[in-house]
């Protein structure tokens, strides 16, 4: 039997690691717990494509301190945040603030940029890109917002909805890759693994379907 390439996930997010999953991979997952807060501030003058860049890096590098890290393998770290009119936003802090964006983004369009960072444990190879993905939004009654808000998911994803969720029946269409607003674009990361000198293929587990 072949030897799984170990893959670890620098993030506590349920949805990238059930992408991984959906995609063949058993991730290991440790988090990074970085203040992304702290520095989103020291970055927010930047364009977002540098920012999301700029964290997903920081949250690879953090993870890379943590002694149960394997040897070998490839290290995955990822940040999403909406554009949505100029502004760059994450979570939304509460529900008031999620209710006043989602409102505002009712028929209307955003961008959900992504950034990723690859790293080859044994080497320290590093490969980072960024995608973004269009997405435009349905119209939102008012019983609709009040229902979703009500399922506290808004509170857990950038820009207050997601594709995996109560929020993709508010996804009227989107231009780009749709797992990259989920929050991993999988295309992207097998890419980032090959360019670090590693095989993507040998880390899917030993799945076969009938």
């Amino acid at each position: 039997m072949t030897e799984i390439l170990p893959v670890v996930l620098a993030s506590a997010s349920p949805a990238r690691k059930n992408l991984l999953m959906q995609a063949g991979i058993n991730p290991i997952v440790i988090s990074s717990n970085i203040d992304e807060e702290r520095l989103f501030e020291t970055l927010k003058s930047q364009p977002p494509q540098v920012i999301v860049e700029n964290l997903a890096r920081a949250k690879a590098e953090a993870v890379l301190r943590q002694p149960q890290l394997p040897k070998t393998g490839v290290l995955i770290a990822a940040d999403s945040m909406w554009e949505f009119e100029n502004e760059l936003v994450g979570k939304p802090k509460d529900l008031s603030e999620a209710k006043i964006r989602i409102s505002a983004m009712s028929g209307k369009s955003g961008i959900l940029h992504t950034g990723h960072c690859v790293m080859n444990l044994a080497t320290l190879s590093v490969a980072t890109k960024v995608i973004s993905t269009e997405v435009l939004m349905d119209k939102i009654s008012e019983q609709e917002l009040a229902s979703y808000l009500a399922t506290g998911e808004p509170l857990a994803v950038a820009g207050s909805f997601t594709l995996n969720g109560f929020g993709a029946a508010f996804v009227k269409s989107v231009i780009g890759d749709s797992n990259n607003v989920i929050g991993l674009s999988i295309n992207t990361v097998k890419m980032l693994t090959n360019s670090v000198g590693l095989d993507w293929t040998k880390a899917w587990a030993n799945i076969t379907y009938a």
